[in-house]
């Protein structure tokens, strides 16, 4: 049933109408984890044996592969072998984003609140997103997200009017379509007032400021498990590492290299936790682009990854030296 499904799904890509795709949209979904593919929040990522699955499945295949100190993965639906650097590099199927892009234009307004969907407004200036006005989290020292007062220093990015303090609240959006890219800056966020939303953005993806909280949120919340969780992998880390020395397994000059990189890569992957968190956590830290989010949320489980591989290493050389 899933390879008959997944041959529908590329004749789809190359030949369907929008019609079909919009008819058959709910079945275009990632075959690992089996949540539909999404132009901004799920792109679909080709792999070269032709077969789409979603980034976030395929980061975490990866990592999982690495974890066991091995550095290729089977396609989980035809089980071709790709290195993991290839895998992670897959191209996005632009041709499916198209086609789904074009669904969801025709469908804005109806599933989504916070979208302004209005008949006969050109759209015709998403380039001056680039101005100067934009709102940089890193070099302003506001009060804390609850205190109404931030409110005044947010501009609009494409008018530079500054959001009423009373209802910024109501009237920020935040354009998915226009500053959700990897080229924008990482700790900008850049928002738009009501009456660009109109004039400006039309049908475009928009975002409440509540809904970046709560993203923003979240990424907290998982960050600070995973903290949890690197820490213990650190205590079986110095647990599996000691009874590597302690029994003479390996020579003296193995074993400081083998301690000096547990070292190094448990201060790196501790500090730059830190650091995520003392950013996130800030006070004066407006909500995070989903596409910063993403970067962080990414780059924190990648060190974790670097963790259970140097921790499989060690647990690896144990066992080898036991059974010899």
């Amino acid at each position: 049933m899933v390879e008959n499904n997944l041959k529908s799904f590329r004749r789809m890509t190359k030949t369907a109408s929008v019609t079909n795709v919009e008819k058959d949209r709910f079945s275009i979904r990632c075959e690992i984890c089996f949540q539909p593919f999404h132009i901004r929040k799920r792109l679909p990522k080709l792999l070269p044996c032709e077969h789409n699955f979603c980034e976030q499945c395929i980061f975490s295949l990866c990592c999982h592969q690495q974890y066991y100190l091995l550095d290729s993965i089977n396609c989980p639906t035809c089980r071709t072998e790709f290195n993991t650097s290839a895998a992670l590099a897959a191209t996005t199927n632009y041709r499916l984003c198209q086609l789904l892009e074009t669904v969801q234009q025709q469908q804005v307004g109806t599933t989504n609140d916070a979208n302004i969907t209005v008949i006969h407004v050109s759209d015709n200036n998403c380039s001056t997103r680039n101005r100067s006005a934009r709102l940089h989290s890193w070099q302003r020292n506001p009060r804390s997200l609850s205190n109404p007062k931030r409110c005044q220093l947010m501009q609009c990015t494409d008018c530079s009017r500054k959001m009423n303090e009373k209802k910024c609240r109501k009237e920020v959006r935040f354009c998915e379509g226009c500053f959700n890219t990897k080229k924008d800056d990482d700790d900008c966020l850049r928002v738009i007032c009501l009456k660009c939303c109109v004039d400006r953005h039309n049908g475009h993806k928009l975002v409440t400021l509540s809904e970046l909280e709560n993203e923003h949120q979240k990424l907290i919340n998982d960050l600070r498990s995973l903290q949890q969780s690197i820490q213990k992998t650190n205590k079986w880390i110095e647990i599996s590492l000691k009874v590597l020395t302690e029994d003479s397994m390996i020579s003296a000059t193995d074993c400081v290299a083998l301690c000096k990189a547990k070292q190094n890569l448990r201060n790196e992957c501790e500090a730059d936790m830190r650091f995520a968190l003392s950013v996130l956590e800030n006070a004066g830290t407006t909500p995070l682009s989903p596409t910063a989010l993403q970067r962080m949320r990414q780059h924190q489980y990648h060190n974790s990854a670097r963790l259970h591989k140097l921790l499989h290493f060690i647990e690896v050389s144990v066992e080898i030296f036991v059974e010899a």
